[in-house]
């Protein structure tokens, strides 16, 4: 069977949260079938040729071939700008229009001809509109998060004047994920919560949970805790939940947790740490954020605990996987926690944000006994549930669903 994954944007470095689920999942796609993958390059990955060359090289390693479309999408300030003047001029949301362009079209139709594919795995939402008009070629469309309900939270949480942008986006989203819905044969979520929101908005949607995973064995269980007293969170530090999540855990949960343990220490490791935070940390001597961590490894097990107080967002965090592989003890709120296989005081300790977090982080701190029991079934639900290749095997059965549907993908 020949699949064609149609990206929006190309997984390499398979850094964050949607590289790292894309990648792996080609990865493993690629030795179930004859996987072809067709994207787009994007500043924040590929800022040049010689990275765009370089992702293609990578990711046709893992897949029979690979194709990096070198567009300069408008991801710039004065680009963002006039993507947004031209959504609201159309009344389309931001999410369609910002990948609005005729010559990456063209490019993905000689694509489709070459590959001729028995299925297209549209990757996101956001691409739905690169696939050729016309094709009749069964699809899959694979959702990150359910976007209209994420950015839908955004507004609830945001005090500022651009909550009334978010809120326009939220529903222009969920117009466009409802119309959409039927040009898929299965839709493809991270999480059973995911499922019931697709659902809300598309009854009739055909929904697999796929959902996120980590390599089990690049991430073993530690085997030895730090001496000291030491608390880590780890993430992609631009993105809006994690940055505002850190931001509030410094200035409202902290001072108490180390009025508590005088000696503890926070380390916030992640790529793009903004000033505001990096401004914060330099007036506390306890807290250290490491921008970008080549082998984030290091970084969460020399912590005797992982923090987690995400407050925004969507899907499930792979960070958060990635600590439970390496049998981290967690202390996480509801929010963090949503769309996972877990249970308070089985895989981890799920808090509300506030007081109640902080006498669980101490609690955890202090006792040999809960860290051990908590880190150890983390690492068992991973070992049961979220290994990449038990992932593999369910995505390749929902190709050949696809596949024998004979469901089809016009334009609406």
């Amino acid at each position: 069977m020949r699949v064609l994954w149609l990206g929006h944007f190309t997984p390499y470095p398979a850094r964050g949260g949607a590289p790292q689920r894309s990648f792996n999942l080609i990865r493993e796609g690629g030795a179930r079938a004859e996987l072809h993958f067709v994207g787009l390059a994007q500043r924040a990955h590929q800022p040049g040729p010689a990275q765009v060359a370089e992702a293609e090289r990578a990711i046709g390693t893992v897949c029979a071939s690979a194709q990096v479309i070198d567009v300069r999408l408008r991801t710039t300030r004065s680009g963002k700008a006039w993507a947004l003047a031209r959504c609201l001029a159309t009344g389309r949301s931001y999410n369609e229009m910002v990948l609005v362009g005729s010559r990456w079209a063209r490019e993905i139709e000689r694509a489709f001809a070459r590959i001729r594919p028995d299925v297209v795995h549209v990757d996101s939402v956001m691409a739905v509109d690169l696939i050729p008009e016309g094709s009749r070629v069964p699809a899959v469309l694979t959702h990150h998060n359910i976007e209209s309900d994420m950015m839908e939270r955004r507004a609830d949480l945001d005090r500022s004047p651009l909550r009334h942008l978010w809120r326009r986006e939220a529903r222009l989203l969920a117009e466009y994920e409802r119309r959409t819905a039927s040009r898929f044969a299965e839709h493809l979520v991270v999480s059973e919560l995911d499922g019931e929101r697709l659902h809300r908005l598309a009854p009739a949607a055909t929904v697999t949970v796929i959902p996120n995973g980590v390599d089990a064995s690049h991430f073993a269980a530690r085997t030895a805790e730090p001496a000291d007293v030491s608390f880590v969170f780890a993430g992609r530090m631009n993105w809006y939940p994690n940055e505002s999540a850190m931001a509030r855990f410094l200035a409202e949960l902290w001072p108490a947790i180390r009025a508590r343990l005088p000696g503890a220490r926070l380390v916030i490791a992640g790529m793009n740490p903004p000033a505001s935070l990096l401004s914060a940390a330099s007036r506390d001597s306890s807290v250290r954020v490491t921008g970008f961590v080549e082998d984030i490894r290091g970084a969460i097990t020399g912590a005797l605990v992982y923090v987690c107080p995400i407050l925004d967002g969507g899907g499930t965090r792979l960070k958060l996987l990635d600590a439970m592989s390496l049998a981290m003890p967690i202390v996480a709120t509801p929010v963090a926690a949503e769309g996972l296989d877990v249970a308070d005081g089985r895989e981890m300790i799920i808090r509300d944000f506030g007081e109640r977090f902080v006498d669980a982080a101490v609690v955890c701190a202090g006792d040999p006994a809960v860290r051990a029991a908590i880190g150890s079934g983390a690492r068992r639900r991973i070992e049961t549930t979220y290994d990449w290749p038990i992932i593999g095997r369910d995505l390749a059965a929902a190709w050949d669903r696809a596949a024998a549907s004979g469901a089809s993908s016009p334009q609406c």
